[in-house]
């Protein structure tokens, strides 16, 4: 009664030492975790002011070509883009003076962007006011004097100088935590280790007095290899890979009966096909991590091949000797078949985004072309190569329709025709109603 009594005290004892060592590393990983969301914020700001800081200089980028575009087309859309602009420009411009008011020491260089923004802006009225007022030739010439590349240039610079000393402010902020971090993890690594030593003391005096009760623990271990899952096919063998049992999940997977399977080789039973792990390799990995795993393709005795999931164990003999190999098989065939056909859709949905992007990409390079380009026919061929070189099409090409005969005319093409344009050219098309000199 007294050593029982002693024993329950020692491993009460060693139960709260454990605790408290779960205190100390709870309490040090949620010390650490404020530390790190705190640097993570940081973080965020900083990305946050990046963004901002390109987000503007691209709108700026977008008001300019707007003007650009007014100026040499006078077209209205291009007024229509410049006031959206001005929108987005103001609310990223207020998000980046926000930053900048953190940092006492970009106090002047806020003002300068106050006023070269403001500058770069009134540029911008002035060059449509010219081009509405006093013609192209006008506009044109106050644009080459570079005032508005002049005033972009100086708001990158500020912008720049504001993302430096961001830099530089996390650098350091990550510096400090990184130096408090250090301090906290050589306090945790004390602790804890002063913990767990008086920890392990009192559970080996524990376990010295509980080794009496470990005497049948291997047996124990061999009837749980064995009955793990019992609705499996539990296998065992020796190395040779003859068949020693049998259980009732076997018989009910493959359709061979115990006194048929008994002193067969496993392979030549099961016609096994091994994908990853051949059987020497099997026994080999299993014999130094004492299990092992891998799927393997086996034929039932109607003739039907499935796919298990093979769990090798190696059981010992009171001596340490390998006395056999226990396989825990499960059949896997359906879930098999499901990942592969996931497998598939994933691929073909993979291709069918490839695409998608590849002819997004078009689009995005058309509008660009038909903006720069002003010649119809550079127009109509630029947009066939751009077809075949970036949309991935095999052919490319544009025709136009005489109303009167219904002749298509070839004016643009690119890539392989092998001859469609010759049985193009050959159709009328007077039966249908389209307009003039229309594209076809």
């Amino acid at each position: 009664m007294l050593v029982k009594l002693k024993t329950d005290t020692v491993l009460f004892i060693a139960v709260l030492l454990l605790l408290a060592a779960s205190a100390v590393v709870f309490y040090f990983a949620r010390v650490e975790q404020s530390h790190q969301n705190t640097l993570k914020d940081k973080n965020e700001h900083k990305k946050e002011v990046l963004i901002n800081s390109r987000n503007l200089l691209n709108e700026l980028l977008k008001n300019e070509t707007a003007t650009r575009g007014f100026a040499l087309t006078a077209d209205s859309a291009y007024l229509t883009q410049r006031a959206q602009t001005l929108l987005t420009i103001d609310q990223y411009y207020s998000a980046l003076r926000q930053s900048m008011q953190e940092h006492p020491e970009l106090t002047n260089k806020l003002n300068t962007l106050d006023t070269l923004l403001k500058a770069r802006l009134s540029y911008s009225d002035s060059v449509i006011y010219l081009r509405q007022k006093s013609g192209l030739i006008r506009a044109l010439a106050f644009i080459e004097k570079g005032s508005g590349i002049k005033y972009v240039t100086e708001i990158q610079n500020i912008v720049a100088i504001n993302d430096d000393i961001e830099n530089s402010f996390l650098e350091e902020e990550t510096k400090q935590n990184e130096q408090l971090l250090a301090l906290l993890k050589k306090q945790f690594h004390t602790s804890l280790a002063i913990v767990l030593l008086l920890s392990i003391v009192f559970i080996i005096i524990g376990i010295k007095s509980l080794q009496n009760k470990r005497t049948n623990q291997k047996v124990l271990m061999y009837n749980n290899a064995l009955l793990s899952s019992i609705v499996d096919a539990i296998i065992s063998i020796d190395e040779s890979l003859t068949i020693k049992k049998w259980n009732k999940g076997a018989e009910l997977m493959y359709g061979w009966k115990e006194e048929e399977a008994i002193g067969k080789k496993l392979d030549t039973l099961l016609m096994s096909q091994y994908s990853n792990l051949n059987p020497n390799e099997i026994i080999k990995l299993a014999k130094t991590s004492k299990s092992v795993q891998t799927e393997i393709s086996q034929l039932t005795k109607a003739n039907k091949r499935i796919t298990v999931l093979t769990t090798a164990s190696f059981i010992f003999n009171e001596r340490e000797h390998l006395g056999e190999i226990v396989i825990v098989n499960k059949n896997i065939s359906e879930l098999r078949e499901l990942a592969n056909n996931l497998e598939t859709k994933v691929i073909e949905r993979t291709e069918d985004l490839k695409k998608t992007t590849r002819l997004y990409a078009f689009i995005s390079q058309l509008n660009e072309l038909i903006v720069r380009t002003t010649d119809r026919k550079i127009l109509f061929q630029s947009i066939c190569e751009l077809a075949v070189k970036h949309g991935r099409f095999r052919m490319a090409w544009i025709g136009l329709v005489d109303e009167t005969t219904g002749i298509i005319t070839n004016v643009a093409k690119a890539g392989h025709e092998d001859g469609y344009l010759s049985v193009i050219q050959s159709v009328s098309y007077t039966h249908l109603t389209l307009p003039t000199n229309r594209e076809v």
